[in-house]
């Protein structure tokens, strides 16, 4: 190992350059602090596993699936033409990387113009102001900081059974040399449903194993239930309370055993969950307190051991979504400058590209509950919104939870193509507190989905005479 540089001084370090860690970089300095990023390698596939993975794939599997099954309802194709489409792994891995690409070198423009210094190297605690870095020549170099900010993202969970290389995650999801017949997801939480998704459009033959009761536990169960009708109706197979105990590679074939049973599968996906990349950062060093896999925080995000050190998106532990990082970046930012954020528990959206589509913000009728809100629910179905009959996709469902004397609304939970939609609005109607019952008085372009909240607003004030 190279002898070790001297250190040097910034005010503010980012470790992490994924959109949490950029765009708290990018606010810091326009607010006027020196401020440096630290990324090991800008342009290193893991970063894939993330959202730009699965919004990709989602994206061009829903492409995929929409040319196999809508448009012979409007293409009359000459008998020349071969009609037979396979989906390409090698195009998919190609379009993949290069957006990617795209998106990773938009952050450096972004940082290069708001004067963000990038330091490209691995990173790890010292002591409480100095980090230790290690460039791609195993050279080292330190820093010290005044405040530090944590965005390392997430990795997967470990599973408490054998793993073989063979099995496929969020992480070697790119190494897939074709699509399987068949696979079985291991977890029926956000990920794993995106994953049968995409499977399911793909044409494989999709298993969801789920050791809770029910899949997509932070759903309203309302939602959850007509979504595993659908799934149901398009041949996927939920097993729920089940517990995975081994799986083995048996010629072509993974076997995987449960409580009092086993199934097998052309292949296996494992999605049990996701935990912040702490790991080689040697966090001890800065007395920052762990509980478990997570750190432990104030409500600004600061470690309650080390106030100088803060956590952003997945790597706080709180969220794990794309809208969170954004919103982590702000508290923290605010935080630094002495500014208050507005709410700090905002009425967090979350929308699944499934199909059909699910979305919700706001509490579940259960958690109104739990909190002894005085409250109604409304629940409406858009079968015959006409948006939904132009593009061919099947009826839809929204349910909304509101305060039953102020009609203030407190969650709205939505499943149908549409429901990404509506969630903005839903999610301004929370924020602003706005009655849901007045909705009716505006105006929505035409043919919309957002029509349906006229039809909820009308329905609102039937029920309440």
């Amino acid at each position: 190992m190279a002898e070790s540089h001297p250190q040097r001084y910034i005010d503010i370090i980012v470790i992490g350059a994924g959109p949490a860690g950029v765009s708290t970089a990018i606010e810091l300095s326009k607010r006027g602090k020196k401020v440096a990023i630290i990324e090991k390698d800008f342009s290193s596939t893991a970063k894939l596993s993330g959202n730009i993975m699965s919004n990709t794939l989602l994206y061009l599997s829903y492409l995929y699936h929409r040319l196999k099954t809508k448009t012979s309802s409007f293409l009359s194709l000459s008998s020349d033409i071969n009609l037979e489409t396979s989906f390409d792994i090698k195009k998919m891995k190609k379009y993949i990387e290069n957006t990617s690409a795209k998106i990773f070198k938009a952050y450096k423009d972004d940082l290069e113009k708001y004067n963000v210094e990038v330091i490209e190297a691995s990173a790890s605690f010292i002591n409480n102001k100095r980090i230790l870095l290690t460039d791609s020549n195993k050279e080292n170099s330190y820093i010290d900081f005044n405040k530090c900010i944590i965005s390392t993202g997430s990795v997967p969970k470990s599973v408490p059974f054998a793993v073989g290389k063979k099995l496929l995650d969020p992480l070697n999801i790119l190494n897939i040399e074709k699509i399987p017949s068949s696979i079985t997801i291991i977890g029926g939480g956000f990920i794993g449903i995106e994953y049968a998704t995409i499977f399911k459009r793909l044409g494989c033959s999709v298993k969801i194993i789920e050791s809770r009761d029910r899949i997509l536990y932070t759903f309203d169960e309302f939602i959850v239930k007509k979504y595993e009708d659908f799934l149901k109706k398009d041949g996927v197979v939920i097993i729920k309370s089940k517990t995975v105990h081994n799986i083995e590679k048996v010629g072509n074939k993974y076997l995987i055993f449960l409580d009092n049973e086993k199934i097998e599968s052309g292949d296996v996906f494992i999605a049990v969950g996701r935990i912040p990349n702490l790991k080689t950062l040697n966090l001890e060093n800065a007395s920052i307190e762990i509980d478990g896999n997570f750190p432990v925080l104030t409500e600004n995000l600061r470690s309650v051991s080390n106030e100088n050190i803060y956590f952003a998106g997945d790597s706080a532990g709180k969220y794990m979504f794309l809208n969170w990082a954004y919103h982590s970046a702000e508290i923290i930012v605010n935080d630094i400058m002495g500014t208050p954020t507005d709410d700090k528990s905002f009425a967090f959206p979350k929308v699944l590209y499934t199909d059909p589509e699910i979305a919700s913000v706001g509490i579940t009728e259960q958690e109104a509950s739990n909190l002894k809100y005085n409250f109604n629910v409304i629940k409406y179905s858009f079968t015959d919104l006409e948006m939904s009959i132009i593009t061919g996709h099947s009826k839809g469902f929204i349910k909304v939870i509101y305060e039953k004397n102020s009609h203030i609304v407190l969650g709205a939970h939505m499943i149908g193509k549409g429901a990404n939609e509506l969630l903005p609005i839903f999610s301004l109607i929370i924020k602003l507190k706005l009655k849901i019952d007045e909705i009716s008085k505006h105006l929505f372009s035409y043919p919309t989905f957002a029509e349906a909240l006229i039809d909820i607003s009308n329905k609102m004030k039937e029920n309440n005479g």
